[in-house]
């Protein structure tokens, strides 16, 4: 019987260097590294949007988001709240207050991501392990709340169809939805089949992807112990019911 670490990894940089170090998703997966104060202003030089998270957390609790939006000038968010700092001394004295321990988070090249009514969207797609194999459960897009930038349903981010995302989405005269979902499919397959490698007793993923406006995917995260109520709204109205069985049997076989 496998322990609940080994079924729910919940150490976020453990699962990103899975990704990073898998040479058919690497390319999809964005820099990632522990936190410390050179490689932050060595991501924000290179990359100008970074977020800084809780290598433990869930919900999109405690991210931080920060931008260059000049010479050592940068635009700090929480929440809802910027704050614009005009140095790297006051981007550090504001960091300090705010991370109590700097080595449980880490740092990530930020996304610039499809937007629909200007707002963020990134996509759920749920896969689960009932037996030997993975099974593609389908696939939802979250838009995240006015102001804020997570798309988590606990900070009142918003349920759309996939196909919905992408017709109102910023750029929707470039995405082909049949296309969109087969390589949707296809980067899933690979994930789920690298995390299986690493954490063999894994049988449910969730994983975070974003679509940047240049039309590329990105796989900002993999939870194994995914949320799975915005599957409420797919248009397929069998679908949740059908995950909560699956879901049910799979964590009825455990005693934790």
């Amino acid at each position: 019987m496998p322990t609940r670490r080994e079924v729910y990894i919940l150490d976020k940089w453990e699962k990103q260097r899975v990704l990073l170090e898998e040479p058919k998703i690497s390319h999809h997966s964005p820099q990632t590294c522990l936190f410390d104060w050179k490689k932050l202003k060595q991501y924000l030089n290179q990359y100008q949007v970074v977020y800084i998270k809780p290598v433990v957390g869930s919900g999109g609790r405690g991210i931080i988001r920060i931008s260059t939006i000049g010479e050592e000038q940068y635009r700090l968010q929480a929440g809802t709240r910027q704050k614009h700092l005009r140095s790297w001394k006051q981007l550090k004295r504001k960091l300090k207050e705010r991370l109590k321990d700097k080595g449980s988070y880490m740092i990530q090249q930020g996304v610039d991501l499809l937007t629909v009514e200007g707002h963020p969207v990134d996509f759920r797609i749920l896969l689960l392990k009932p037996r030997s194999k993975w099974k593609y459960m389908g696939v939802m897009g979250k838009q995240a709340a006015p102001d804020k930038m997570v798309t988590n349903h606990v900070q009142g981010g918003k349920a759309l169809t996939l196909r919905k995302s992408l017709k109102k989405s910023s750029m929707d005269q470039r995405l082909n939805h049949k296309q969109m979902k087969k390589g949707m499919r296809r980067l899933a397959r690979n994930v789920s089949q690298a995390v299986s490698r690493r954490y063999p007793h894994v049988r449910e993923l969730g994983l975070d992807v974003a679509l940047d406006k240049e039309g590329k995917l990105w796989v900002i995260e993999a939870n194994t112990k995914p949320a799975f109520r915005l599957f409420r709204k797919h248009h397929d109205r069998t679908l949740y019911p059908r995950i909560s069985r699956e879901m049910r049997s799979i964590r009825s076989r455990y005693r934790f």
